[in-house]
């Protein structure tokens, strides 16, 4: 089955009578399913690429189309899901993909020097042109993608040219070159190559004009002047040397070394470093080094970096030295590179001088005393600059260095799951973000598990990376450098060149999950370093890449990659029983501590969310080597991730271990029993609440700390879900003044929650809230404060003050980010209401997000909110009320266009809070 996009668009058996598609929109929509290239497309995404107003009627007028297309196509070509439609391109021959793919091979063969294939392809390409390309498309989106096929047309032209110059055919070449001058006048590459052409056609005078024309449309239309290359050009043929039948410069402006290997994808999240190093050369650091282990991209930006260098000032070269083991070999490779006569160094420096430009030297770390020699002698030549990657710094004076850092991996736009949706579009977007996290945003990981995931499921290659085998992640389908077959292979140069002490710390910092500062290691390698020794092998693994330095202000923190971790465990071996055991002791000391600090009102909550993997790490060790220091560690720990994190199903399985455990302790009872009766609301098991209630009452008792705080407040909310006031009076009166500000602040934002949320009467929220927000006790506790407001927010929204909304939701984000507060989800979610309420869908969607990448576990207790934020799937949550239990499930409505204010009703705002609410924190705010 043939697509043609080339020209009119049309479709058929026979690519050389295709079947035109008359009706506009079915035309338009076989257009954009076979741009998407497999990609499943909405019926809004169409509708938003066919018009540029969609009409009333796009919802039907889509669907109709894509009925009527099924009967032009083979019947599994196009298929439906519950998504939206996609073209299985894969059964399909697209010819503008075909064009793509012809023209990647052209430039190959232009930079071997294949001429005739050259010709034969690019010939290719331009018969596939049946005129102008989606004909009759009418929207943005279509002039967007028609000049972007028509860039390929007029590439294919250039090159078709450059393969006659090659063959020496260079009459016919500037017959060829003259339409492209008029069509593209301000394609400097077109005036350079027919310049070439007149010239070998002994035509020089012609040529010598050339130029004068291209100087003055630079200066008229640009105010530039023509580049370095055209200039040379221009000298030579003043001076009335010969040319060489072939141009010494290749089309893409730049030459990679013969062993350098290709680009196999975009280049993902890496345009904030490539306009950081571009600036750092810009500014007169002219030797920048690219630092960071094996497999974390240093090649893949550096050439990123190349290709914006040579589209402002060019030239820019590229010698891999990977293979290279002495001065004269690395010579060599950057002689054959640079065109240089001979592989000496005067010759390669001369071969600089003749064009100064940025050379990129990769692969530097083997050899790094000949490259800095090399690298002296380049910084010579006025106007170079050197980009070097290297797994070790140079160390020369003139250095600046540039860690690599890995890319984004938290939230459903992140660089890291964008790599891997791009590898298979089609499979379950919550086991690719898992498995972006689990690589941890290293670029080479997730490259070998983009291959990977061609031949297997997301979900069976988590099955696989679950237990330290990320190292070991292949893909043998795909012929790969030795150093790069696996992570683990990356990252053999450098755990071979490790001292004995460095590698035994290295080890031992395995245990360590998350940041941490020089501190906190010195305390878990007690027993393996000296104090004295610890900052020479930090040193060590720095320079190496294997510690990472976390970038930020304040005290130096550092961390290793889950990948690099994963690795060294393999090889090595996991850290020894005395090293988890000072670990455990460390952190679960530091929550119990902070925990019974009175005036510390949320302090045990923020550390351990802050340090969530170490502190989950270390309770699963002391479970098993200490239980008892376990079983007192467990009540902050609950709080914090049922309360603040939301991370409910972790409480459960913590729960059921302990629940087999007996202990005497009055505060881990209390603490057990409140945490079963919230799961069990959680899971709508009033019985099991209730049971949980009795249990947790007689613990409680004993106690005059929060957990007794919270055992009355679930006792409120018991009372006042069955309307029960007399046992709501009868609980508040037992309240006890000894219990400091957290019992007092939880008792009357009971009273604000049930009193008025409950009832929906949101004058009372809004009177109450109010009132709190002043009172000093809880504008001493910044999480209390935030809390208030947010919820004085919510009230707002829903009594459709919708200014007044904005003021309190505005405070409570000051008040968060000047203490350093953990993301407070409620109050962004409350945003997000308001923004629904204001008719404002397209902002709620942006919203919402921006609190998926900043609390990316939401991702995993909400995977609906996901699809809200994905561009492809863009719709807004209609939540259903629940009743004493989690909301049942998230349905979904279109958001693509503002809706008219006021159509989000107060109950559907109480509806969808509550439901929020159930997803970070299910007891009173």
């Amino acid at each position: 089955m043939f697509v043609r996009l080339l020209g009119p668009v049309a479709s058929g058996i026979d690519p050389e009578t295709p079947d035109v598609v008359t009706s506009h929109v079915q035309a338009a929509v076989l257009a954009h399913l076979a741009i998407a290239d497999g990609s499943v497309l909405s019926w809004e995404a169409l509708a938003d690429r066919i018009w540029d107003e969609p009409p009333k009627s796009a919802r039907n007028a889509v669907h109709v189309a894509v009925s009527k297309l099924r009967g032009l196509l083979e019947p599994e070509v196009l298929e439906s899901t519950r998504s939206g439609y996609r073209l299985r391109t894969e059964l399909l021959q697209v010819d503008a993909r075909d064009a793509d793919q012809r023209l990647v091979r052209a430039r190959a063969m232009l930079g071997s020097g294949n001429h005739g294939g050259l010709l034969t392809t690019t010939e290719r390409v331009l018969d596939a042109f049946g005129g102008e390309p989606l004909a009759g498309l009418v929207s943005q989106a279509s002039a967007r993608e028609r000049a972007r096929l028509e860039g390929l047309r007029h590439e294919a032209a250039l090159l078709h040219a450059q393969s006659l110059v090659g063959l020496g055919r260079a009459g016919e070449a500037v017959q060829r070159l003259d339409h492209l001058v008029v069509t593209a006048a301000l394609d400097e590459r077109v005036h350079y190559w027919r310049m070439h052409a007149l010239a070998l056609d002994g035509r020089p005078n012609e040529a010598i004009s050339a130029y004068h024309a291209l100087r003055d449309i630079l200066a008229d239309e640009l105010g530039t002047d023509p580049s370095g290359d055209a200039q040379s050009l221009y000298q030579r043929l003043l001076e009335g040397r010969s040319l060489p039948v072939t141009a010494t410069r290749p089309q893409s402006r730049w030459r990679r070394s013969i062993t350098l290997p290709p680009a196999t994808h975009p280049v993902f999240g890496r345009a904030e470093d490539v306009r950081e190093i571009l600036d750092r050369l810009a500014s007169g650091h002219r030797l920048v080094t690219l630092h960071g282990p094996g497999g974390i991209g240093k090649t893949t930006l550096a050439i990123a970096v190349a290709d914006a260098w040579d589209a402002q000032h060019p030239p820019a070269w590229v010698a891999d030295l990977s293979g290279c083991a002495d001065r004269d070999q690395v010579l060599s490779a950057v002689s054959s590179v640079l065109g240089a006569p001979s592989a000496a160094l005067e010759d390669v420096v001369d071969a600089v001088q003749a064009s100064p430009s940025l050379v990129v030297l990769d692969n530097a770390e083997q050899i790094r005393a000949e490259v800095s020699e090399l690298v002296g002698a380049v910084l010579a030549v006025k106007g170079t600059a050197v980009l070097v990657t290297s797994r070790l710094p140079l160390r020369r004076p003139d250095e600046h260095l540039h860690s690599v850092a890995t890319l984004g991996a938290s939230g459903p736009t992140s660089p890291a799951l964008d790599m891997l949706r791009s590898a298979a579009p089609h499979q379950d977007l919550s086991a690719l973000a898992l498995l972006a996290e689990r690589a941890e945003g290293v670029p080479l990981v997730l490259d070998l598990l983009s291959s990977a995931l061609r031949w297997t499921s997301a979900e069976q290659l988590l099955a696989e990376v679950a237990g330290r085998r990320l190292g070991l992640v292949h893909d043998p389908s795909v012929v790969r450098p030795s150093r790069h077959q696996t992570f683990g292979d990356a990252l053999g140069w450098s755990l071979e060149r490790l001292s004995g002490g460095a590698l035994a710390a290295l080890r031992a910092l395995t245990v360590l999950r998350g940041p941490y500062d020089l501190a906190t290691a010195r305390r878990v390698l007690a027993g393996v370093l000296t104090t004295d020794q610890s900052a020479l092998v930090f040193a060590e693994l720095v320079d190496l890449g294997l510690v990472q330095r976390v970038a930020g202000p304040g005290v130096p923190r550092f961390r290793i990659l889950a990948p690099v971790r994963d690795v060294v465990v393999d090889v090595v071996g996991a850290p020894e029983a005395e090293v988890r055991r000072a670990h455990a002791a460390h952190f679960l000391g530091l929550v119990r501590e902070l925990d019974e600090d009175p005036g510390a009102l949320t302090g045990a909550d923020t550390y351990v969310l802050a340090h969530d993997g170490d502190v989950t790490a270390a309770l699963a060790w002391a479970w098993d080597d200490d239980r008892t220091s376990a079983m007192a560690s467990l009540p902050p720990l609950l709080r914090a991730w049922l309360y603040r994190g939301g991370l409910q199903q972790r409480v459960d399985m913590w729960l059921g271990r302990a629940s087999s455990e007996a202990t005497t302790i009055p505060r881990v009872q209390a603490a057990l029993a409140v945490c079963a009766a919230m799961s069990a609301v959680s899971n709508g098991d009033a019985d099991g609440f209730a049971h949980s209630l009795d249990e947790v009452g007689a613990a409680s008792e004993q106690l005059s700390d929060g957990w007794h705080d919270e055992y009355l407040s679930l006792r409120y909310w018991q009372c006042l879900d069955v309307k029960d006031e007399v046992g709501f009076e009868r609980w508040q009166s037992r309240a006890r003044p000894s219990a400091g500000p957290r019992y007092e602040c939880s008792r009357r934002g009971a009273e604000t929650y049930w009193r008025g949320y409950v009832r929906s009467d949101w004058g009372f929220v809004d009177r109450a809230c109010t009132a709190e927000v002043g009172e000093e006790d809880v504008r001493r506790h910044p999480t209390l404060l935030v809390d208030r407001l947010a919820l004085l927010g919510y009230a707002r929204t829903a009594l459709g003050r919708h200014d007044a909304a904005e003021e309190a939701l505005d405070e409570a984000a000051v008040v968060e980010a000047s203490a350093d507060l953990p993301v407070h989800v409620p109050s962004r979610l409350n945003r997000v209401f308001l923004e629904l309420a204001r008719g404002c869908d397209r902002e709620a969607v942006q919203l919402t997000g921006a609190l998926l990448e900043s609390a990316p576990w939401l991702v995993r207790n909400e995977p609906g909110l996901a699809r809200i934020a994905l561009p492809d799937r863009r719709a807004l949550p209609d939540v259903p009320t629940r009743r004493g239990g989690r909301a049942g499930g998230v349905r979904h409505r279109p958001a693509r266009r503002r809706r008219e204010p006021g159509r989000l009703r107060a109950a559907d705002l109480g509806r969808a809070g509550e439901a929020s609410r159930a997803t970070t924190a299910p007891g009173p705010p």
